[in-house]
């Protein structure tokens, strides 16, 4: 597998996992609106760190699929040897 198509795979695995973490802030959220979860600073704090985290793994994944797509990188950059 070439380093294009495993940036790629790498690349949409992380904005999976930043959707998923989205996700489950948002599941917190509801609980806490519904009374089934007390809210304080430190669950605020997680809160704010977890979705800069993902934020920050979707702005890397979108950047390196469009370094592929815009053809910075292509299967032919791991042909070094010719």
């Amino acid at each position: 597998m070439g380093k294009a198509s495993k940036l790629t795979n790498v690349s949409f695995n992380a904005i999976s996992a930043a959707e998923y973490i989205i996700t489950k802030i948002q599941e917190e959220q509801k609980q806490i609106e519904l009374g089934h979860k007390s809210f304080d600073v430190h669950i605020a704090t997680k809160q704010i760190w977890a979705l800069n985290n993902a934020m920050k793994l979707v702005e890397r994944g979108q950047q390196t699929l469009d370094e592929i797509e815009n053809g910075h990188m292509s299967p032919l950059d791991d042909l070094s040897f010719l």
